[in-house]
């Protein structure tokens, strides 16, 4: 059963300290719900039972047709309400599952994990629609609380339910203005999550939470990507409204396109370029440094859907604009140069790429000094691009030339020095240069060390890769401590149902194989094979690799 918004008011009114006193929904159990129903055996819910709305002539109570998903820190009136009343509005006739009413407080916590499980888990499916509350809006408090993260883990999980995701209107603003100032603010904000470390009352509860999750599909990172997924088509949401709302501010219109590029939104994206181009011709004429940069966002939209002759045309538009502005010899032309050969490098253009490229690093070069990190990025995309024409000794040759320069301005430890390293490393295997893949492994590894500590997926990563040169010199003991170095570090830090587990799994799995070992092979292969099952659907390429490495062995044994 649940309660209208008619009921949720009434409660409310009522209890005046609530919304002047801006109590929790702990607070608010604590100082009147469990009083109040304390001695009838009952729910609030059970008070409002056949009581009749005087404005509207509808019950207070009814059947539930959305479940409300929410943390007991909240302020209840300021946040709780306040998204209750959004959604009523948006959804007439709306009767909420609100376990702070529909619940009987004075038994509720003498319930074992089962119970609560089954009752969430229940309502959850009969009702068919999960509302989750979240604020802030950068940081919510139900992604840090097991117990929300179970309610959204099974709305998540059951087909059917629909999960709807809501801010306070305090929120909505704040948001608003957050991406006015800097794009990049929601992509930050989703960073940080992780389900892995969320908290709860009941340690026991916590555990039983997170191994529900870990034996499901996919797991943790699954569980991740779920959330993300879902909160990051609420924010899609919320900025198409904003820019509906505001339909005068080319920045925000700007930036939404730029959020609405990063989430994979292509057309989206480009529709917001152009109208917030439209606005700035108009506003602000051609040869402005917004109309260039908005014509440099349209460029790598283009590139993105795979539209190079587009990509081009507005890149070189932008760099028109900025050399009548900004001058032939500045940073702003040199950053669209490099981006003109990034497109000619997707097109398999290399000449035209190489020109490009070496047009950028000479303006960096007069620009900047031949000391400082952005012509050491030059160097490093001259040196991919020879790498990728077969020039192992040019590509080693601007690998060397960023080096140097990333040691003098950046130091020997920063994660620049960590990527020219591996990227150094990676050539050298390619071009059977074991020992000195090794000896950059190595040198990366160091770095990620110091960064991070030993326990880093980071680390373990260059455990992985030292593992696939050792086992192709055929150093297989090398090999396989590597490859159980990452696995180590990866199955307390990933859970164990991640890719980069299943990767150090099968590759154990390979270089046992090797060794002779075939027992051992098929347990570890096997191991990587279910994990990948969980992940990804039966044609994809990593489950077919299983496949055939496994039936490889059998074969041979």
């Amino acid at each position: 059963m649940g309660l209208s918004i008619s009921a949720i008011r009434k409660f409310v009114e009522d209890h005046p300290r609530v919304k002047t006193h801006h109590l929790t929904t702990s607070q608010v159990n604590s100082e009147f719900v469990k009083p109040e129903t304390k001695d009838l055996y009952r729910s609030y819910l059970d008070l409002y039972h056949g009581s009749i709305d005087d404005a509207t002539g509808s019950h207070l109570v009814a059947d539930a047709t959305v479940f409300v998903s929410h943390a007991w820190k909240y302020a209840f009136y300021d946040i709780v309400v306040n998204v209750m009343e959004q959604y009523a509005q948006q959804h007439p006739g709306t009767y909420f599952w609100f376990d702070l009413f529909t619940n009987n407080q004075n038994e509720v916590a003498n319930k074992d994990f089962e119970w609560f499980s089954t009752t969430f888990r229940d309502s959850l499916i009969s009702i068919g629609e999960v509302l989750l509350v979240l604020s802030p809006w950068n940081n919510p408090i139900p992604i840090q609380r097991a117990w929300c993260l179970f309610e959204i883990y099974n709305a998540l999980e059951e087909l059917g339910v629909v999960f709807t995701v809501n801010l306070p209107e305090k929120e909505i603003e704040e948001l608003r203005a957050s991406v006015r100032d800097d794009p990049d603010c929601i992509s930050e904000a989703l960073a940080v999550i992780e389900a892995e470390n969320t908290q709860a009352k009941s340690e026991s509860d916590r555990q039983l939470i997170f191994q529900v999750i870990r034996e499901s599909e996919g797991g943790f990172v699954h569980m991740n990507e779920q959330v993300k997924d879902g909160l990051r088509e609420w924010y899609v949401y919320q900025l198409k409204q904003a820019v509906n709302e505001e339909q005068d501010s080319y920045v925000l219109i700007e930036h939404c396109a730029s959020v609405l590029k990063q989430f994979g939104h292509l057309d989206d994206a480009l529709h917001y370029y152009t109208k917030s181009l439209q606005m700035e011709l108009t506003t602000l004429g051609e040869n402005t440094e917004e109309v260039a940069i908005t014509y440099n966002n349209m460029g790598s939209v283009c590139q993105d859907q795979g539209k190079f002759t587009k990509a081009l045309e507005y890149h070189n538009k932008s760099l028109e604009i900025k050399k009548n502005i900004l001058g032939e010899n500045s940073e702003g032309v040199a950053t669209s140069y490099n981006n003109i050969a990034n497109v000619y490098c997707d097109l398999d253009e290399t000449k035209k790429g190489l020109e490009y490229y070496n047009k950028s690093l000479k303006i960096r070069l007069d620009v900047l000094g031949d000391n400082h990190p952005d012509v050491a990025g030059c160097y490093n995309n001259l040196a991919i691009l020879y790498e990728d024409e077969g020039d192992v000794d040019k590509a080693l040759d601007y690998y060397n030339k960023s080096l140097t320069i990333q040691f003098d301005t950046l130091g020997e430890t920063h994660m620049d020095v960590f990527e020219t390293y591996n990227n150094m490393a990676v050539l050298y295997t390619n071009d059977d240069q074991l020992d000195k893949a090794l000896e950059y492994y190595q040198k990366s590894l160091t770095i990620v060390m110091k960064i991070f500590g030993g326990g880093n997926p980071e680390v373990a990563k260059e455990y992985n890769n030292m593992g696939v040169v050792y086992k192709k010199k055929g150093e297989l003991d090398k090999a396989l401590d590597m490859h159980h170095k990452a696995l180590e570090i990866r199955l307390p830090a990933l859970g164990e149902n991640h890719p980069s587990v299943a990767t150090s799994l099968h590759n154990i799995g390979l270089v046992y194989d090797s060794i002779g070992r075939q027992s051992d092979a098929l347990n570890y292969l096997n191991r990587a094979l279910r994990i990948r099952r969980k992940i990804y659907s039966e044609d994809h390429p990593q489950v077919e690799q299983s496949l055939r490495c496994i039936q490889r062995v059998i074969k041979a044994n």
